[in-house]
């Protein structure tokens, strides 16, 4: 018993079956599996000059990709008062909550929580990094730029955007 392709019809058919189609080829066991391992992991198969060939599952849908970028951060690099070379912070939503909570204290009062002359921020590496309230304003805002493009996507892209947006920024800090 062994396993046949049929151009024509774009399917497989065992040797002992009935009806198979005139165009129908031979192919090895081997080949098969791995036409079925292709159409398991949600690929297809296409016919290529009488032969299967295997087509890649597509990649995740972009709210799939945003969803993913949002555990994979952004990467920052500074230039001005403060200097960093491609760090990438966390925009996780934990993260993003922090960063929340911090926020409206400085909107609330101007400062930072307690009075504090800085605040200091981990990265995804887990180093800490201090920062002065207007480069922590600056940071938290691109990183609120970029979870606000990626919550857009997930929630339904009503922006239309085709791609994510950039996952590295470079800011001029005061």
């Amino acid at each position: 018993m062994g396993w046949l392709y049929a151009g024509s019809t774009n399917e497989f058919y065992n040797s002992v079956c009935q009806n198979i189609p005139s165009d129908a080829v031979s192919i090895a066991d081997a080949v098969f599996g791995q036409m079925m391992a292709n159409l398991r992991a949600g690929g297809s198969v296409k016919n290529n000059n009488g032969q299967p060939e295997a087509v890649a599952p597509p990649g995740p849908a972009l709210a799939q990709q945003a969803q993913m970028a949002i555990y994979e951060g952004l990467t920052l690099t500074l230039s001005g008062t403060l200097t960093l070379a491609g760090t990438k912070f966390p925009v996780d939503p934990a993260t993003e909550a922090k960063l929340s909570a911090v926020l409206s204290v400085i909107y609330a009062t101007g400062g930072f929580p307690g009075g504090a002359s800085t605040m200091y921020m981990k990265d995804s590496a887990g180093d800490w990094h201090e920062f002065n309230l207007s480069q922590y304003k600056q940071i938290c805002g691109a990183l609120a730029n970029y979870i606000y493009a990626l919550q857009a996507i997930i929630d339904g892209n009503p922006m239309a955007a085709t791609e994510l947006p950039a996952n590295s920024v470079s800011l001029a800090l005061l």
